[in-house]
């Protein structure tokens, strides 16, 4: 047959249809094509990079369990401003939506230019898979040089608001899966062996008795300058300084009166503390030092601006905790909503400011945590039947199946579609191994009932990572039994879960059984739905690179979770655990 080539103009395929290998397969002008076997790339087929617009970034907004903000879930980094990120405790939906860090990615995408928070899209599609952007631009309204040009004049603003809300309705969650994290999962955050290994990003602020630690983790709300990362270090969570370091608030009408700080050093070294550019104390730091500051006027003052200058050796930040002047309950301590409410619990937020364009609403999208087990969620979604839009949304909600009922069942089938994702990562044994402490049968159950609702299109969402990646294809086998899609992606962060944590061998291994099942299954029914994600997934394996750095982080997190939790992978996934062995 001729060669495939994509016209970069018009997007179409090149060759003669009639010879191709796999017409009923074909995905041309969805920037990749099965051929002679195997997916094909744009980047393959034509060398160059496929147009990095993304529709993301002018419909929709990704609120994170923070409140920080983001254009997509997928999206690397929050929306800044002057270097910080920005939050809907902090900023409004309109402020954030229309500021110039969303503008000047409107502009770079607008214009051509790939952005640099779109990474984890672009490495998608280079690996051959297709991109959660290319989805979204696919089933959205074409973006004409009309459109483009009617923006430019308006430097990039939108005045009609978001269409797509996708909402990470906080971390409740009742699994600890092992590549997950405590922003996204509260047992994470409880479990004192999987959350060192998983911090949380930053947070919010929130008061507990006297006063609020803001250092060394990262709260929002306030700036970090000089210190290295927080890591955690025989146990204690530090924060180095190496010549001078601030941790700045700001805490007008916060009710704050001072602050408390406690500093280590392994060897005696200097360190002058001010508030504000007043010096309040130089000290000889020798082991641990903790001290407390009650500074004058600060009630009345805009921010608190903590700087610590070190002479000598680095010095460690063990806690900068702001004092109040009254106690009170413990709620957030740099929040515009009332109460010091989460902004999932402001009803201020969820049915006011949210829903203040409902009638503009196309797509919502809800995650956790576990966001059936989330009251507002459910609160949310009611609110949109009752505010009579449901009909025209369609709801997308991920969840890791362990949760149904009679009222979700409800809720849903009220809305114009649905799509449920159920995060899998393996079939029986392997997915409870993986998503901890899940039960495969509650699961199983759960899948069945939802995929006997006609209106809601339920798929199986799997993050493909080392523990997994042998035993997808009985999980692909499991999800044309019970009638549903399969969608894989590779994992990439923590990257030592990561494919580059497993050995060649080990890789080769899982390409082979992935093209193995392929070519089974197409030799009666070439048309196999499965094929294409399949072959995407072995040739997204295929091109990745073992590093034994993060193999040997893969074992000393494998050996800590499995001692923690009672678990075995020797005894879970045998075969893995053989070829997972770094080479000689």
């Amino acid at each position: 047959m001729p060669p495939l080539r994509r016209d970069a103009d018009m997007g179409t395929c090149a060759g003669i249809k009639p010879l191709c290998a796999a017409p009923k397969l074909c995905n041309v002008g969805k920037n990749m094509c099965f051929v002679e076997g195997r997916v094909m790339t744009v980047r393959e087929k034509t060398g160059l990079l496929a147009d990095p617009f993304c529709i993301y970034p002018f419909s929709a907004l990704n609120v994170m369990p923070s409140g920080q903000v983001k254009p997509c879930c997928a999206y690397t980094t929050p929306i800044q401003k002057d270097g910080a990120p920005m939050s809907v405790y902090e900023h409004s939906l309109e402020e954030i939506w229309n500021s110039r860090d969303m503008r000047d990615l409107r502009r770079d995408l607008s214009n051509g230019k790939p952005a640099k928070g779109c990474s984890y899209c672009y490495r998608q599609e280079a690996s051959g898979m297709k991109s959660m952007g290319t989805v979204r631009n696919e089933s959205s309204k074409a973006w004409t040089p009309e459109d483009r040009a009617e923006l430019a004049g308006a430097d990039y603003r939108m005045a009609e608001g978001v269409s797509a809300l996708d909402l990470d309705v906080g971390n409740l969650c009742n699994l600890k899966c092992r590549m997950c994290n405590s922003s996204y999962s509260s047992a994470i955050a409880a479990d004192p062996v999987h959350s060192r290994w998983a911090p949380p990003g930053p947070v919010a602020a929130r008061w507990r008795g006297d006063g609020s630690v803001i250092a060394p983790n990262h709260v929002l709300g306030v700036t970090y300058a000089g210190l290295t990362y927080p890591a955690r270090e025989d146990g204690t969570l530090r924060s180095w300084v190496h010549e001078s370091a601030n941790v700045k608030a700001s805490v007008y009408g916060v009710g704050v009166s001072g602050f408390s700080i406690q500093l280590f050093a392994a060897e005696a070294t200097e360190a002058s503390i001010y508030a504000n550019e007043v010096l309040l104390e130089t000290a000889q730091v020798s082991g641990r030092y903790e001290r407390r500051f009650d500074v004058e006027g600060l009630e009345a003052a805009a921010y608190l601006d903590v700087k610590i200058v070190v002479a000598g050796g680095p010095v460690a930040v063990e806690a900068v905790k702001l004092l109040r002047s009254n106690r009170g309950g413990n709620k957030l301590v740099f929040s515009r909503f009332e109460n010091g409410e989460q902004w999932f619990q402001s009803e201020a937020f969820m049915a006011g400011e949210l829903l203040e364009r409902a009638e503009s609403l196309e797509i919502v999208q809800l995650i956790g945590g576990e966001p059936l087990l989330i009251k507002e969620a459910q609160a949310f979604a009611r609110g949109l039947i009752e505010r009579g839009v449901a009909q025209n949304i369609t709801l997308a909600i991920t969840t890791n199946g362990t949760q149904a009922g009679e009222e979700w069942i409800g809720l849903l089938t009220q809305f114009k579609k649905v799509y449920l994702a159920i995060s899998l990562d393996g079939f029986g044994a392997v997915n409870e191994f993986i998503r901890y402490p899940s039960e495969w049968a509650v699961i199983d159950r759960n899948i069945r009932a939802f995929a006997a609702q006609s209106t809601i299109d339920v798929r199986a969402a799997v993050t493909v990572q080392a523990y997994n990646a042998l035993r997808i294809v009985e999980l692909v086998d499991y999800c044309e039994e019970v009638g549903i899609l399969f969608s894989g992606h590779l994992l990439q962060y923590p990257p030592h879960l990561g494919i580059r944590a497993m050995p060649d061998a080990a890789r080769e291994r899982s390409v082979s059984l992935l093209r193995g099942h392929i070519a089974k299954r197409t030799a009666d029914a070439p048309d196999w739905a499965y094929a294409v994600p399949l072959e995407s997934l072995a040739a997204a394996i295929e091109r990745e690179s073992y590093s034994p750095e993060e193999n040997a982080k893969f074992w000393t997190f494998t050996r800590e979770m499995d001692a923690s939790r009672g678990q075995s992978l020797p005894d879970a996934m045998p075969e893995l655990y053989a070829l997972m062995q770094p080479p000689a």
